[in-house]
């Protein structure tokens, strides 16, 4: 995309789209994709590290297109555009590098879907883990330890 100069400025997760074929042989159902096409027996698709799937990047209404000879100084673009309200980088007033502004976008989405996600999910099992261990040590009430969690 960046290669043939395009700047998609509102790359998030609903705009990644990924053709999950490879990991249904058999197809599965369009609404329920735990299922196979006549939905009514259960599939287990392949591991993506095994298939290998491709993803798209969609929804091009902001995007911008830049001439290849057009020298990288110029290649600019002001205005908020997009979803991602956390980008440094966008400016109502001044100009910025929209190129850089994909990359932080794409970055914010590998963040929240899968860093933040399982971390949410490491935190919680060690708070889990952590509120069993203390009611089980003597001493304590239980009514405490409800209170503190």
């Amino acid at each position: 995309m960046h290669l043939n100069g395009v700047a998609h400025r509102d790359i998030t997760r609903g705009n990644i789209m990924m053709d999950g074929s490879g990991m249904y042989p058999e197809g599965f159902h369009p609404v329920r994709q735990h299922l196979d096409p006549s939905a009514k027996i259960e599939v287990v698709p392949m591991m993506r590290t095994m298939t290998k799937p491709k993803y798209y990047i969609i929804d091009f209404d902001g995007s911008l297109w830049f001439p290849p000879d057009m020298p990288a100084k110029f290649r600019t673009a002001t205005g908020k555009h997009g979803a991602d309200d956390e980008v440094p980088e966008m400016s109502e007033i001044g100009p910025y590098d929209p190129f850089k502004v994909d990359i932080f976008q794409f970055g914010n989405v590998l963040k929240r879907e899968f860093l933040d996600v399982r971390l949410r999910s490491f935190f919680q099992l060690l708070r889990l883990g952590l509120i069993h261990s203390l009611r089980n040590m003597s001493g304590l009430s239980s009514s405490s330890l409800w209170s503190a969690t």
